[in-house]
């Protein structure tokens, strides 16, 4: 279903619960995704209460389709041509998973955030919700920054109020200070200002980027991801988009996790991508951490 926008052109909800109500139709049983598979209470390291969850408020059928149908479409025409984008972001999901420091530190916490976006991201441009991805993305490069920021400079005392959220810590400061660090080695591109002389480097231009659909900015909003329908919707560009930009911010995690962590290896082999191996700036970082070890401690 797919309607310009316009005051006078979009679909009343009214009409939009009836088209989903009476066109949409079941998935053949043969197809692997037309059966719902769950998860138990029991399966899980923490959930607390009864094993087997009792039925409270079953939601009604009608309103279940209302929420699901759309998502549920879109999914379906996104997996059904891009099983292999989907198969290497959840591999990469995975690989992040087992990298991740245990020292309870301020980049632990920041890596498990990360860790749930880089899924939520998946989840959410899977189901047409493109600009919710981009969000997810800034979030986790964010906070990694932050993080290894807060790691690098060693005021526990400031780490500690920020891990329990009572100090606001901001992603420019952490850039600068990261800036500060490198200016001399060859990860001063990652991390430079612009300056009015040199355009702003790798993660503040990703950042921003993002920050661009965070907010969505007029021009940078779901309805332009969409190419003005309502949605959420199937639209390829906008898909690709959001498996370029998730790679883009996973190599950036990668770095700084890199940077806080000498002996991180290259996880998931990300810099053999090819949409990341085409940006210069990565390639050349990736080639001074990995290549040349010891060397930004």
């Amino acid at each position: 279903m797919k309607v310009q926008s316009g005051a006078h052109t979009r679909v009343p909800i009214i009409l939009r619960t009836v088209f989903l109500l009476l066109m949409s139709k079941k998935m053949l049983l043969r197809d692997f995704r037309a059966v719902r598979r769950v998860l138990q209470a029991s399966d899980f390291a923490y959930a607390p209460g009864p094993k087997i969850r009792p039925v409270k408020d079953l939601v009604d059928k009608r309103t279940w389709r209302y929420l699901q149908t759309l998502p549920d479409t879109v999914s379906i025409f996104t997996s059904n041509d891009h099983g292999t984008d989907l198969r290497l972001l959840a591999d990469l999901w995975g690989d992040w998973m087992e990298k991740i420091p245990i020292d309870n530190g301020a980049v632990h916490r920041a890596s498990l955030v990360a860790t749930d976006e880089f899924q939520a991201a998946m989840f959410n441009a899977l189901h047409g919700f493109y600009r919710v991805a981009a969000d997810c993305l800034r979030s986790a490069l964010e906070q990694m920054t932050i993080a290894v920021d807060c790691q690098l400079r060693g005021d526990n005392a400031e780490t500690k109020a920020w891990l329990e959220g009572d100090v606001l810590l901001l992603f420019g400061r952490a850039c600068d200070d990261l800036q500060g660090r490198y200016k001399k080695s060859r990860l001063r591109r990652i991390f430079q200002q612009d300056d009015g002389k040199n355009d702003a480097g790798w993660l503040r231009g990703l950042h921003q980027a993002l920050s661009d659909y965070s907010h969505a900015r007029p021009g940078f909003d779901a309805l332009k991801m969409w190419e003005g329908s309502n949605g959420p919707i199937y639209v390829k560009s906008a898909f690709l988009w959001n498996v370029k930009m998730w790679l883009f911010t996973y190599a950036t995690c990668v770095i700084l996790l890199r940077v806080a962590y000498p002996a991180t290896p290259n996880v998931g082999g990300i810099f053999a991508q090819k949409l990341v191996a085409d940006i210069g700036v990565l390639r050349k970082a990736s080639d001074f951490l990995w290549e040349s070890k010891n060397r930004i401690r």
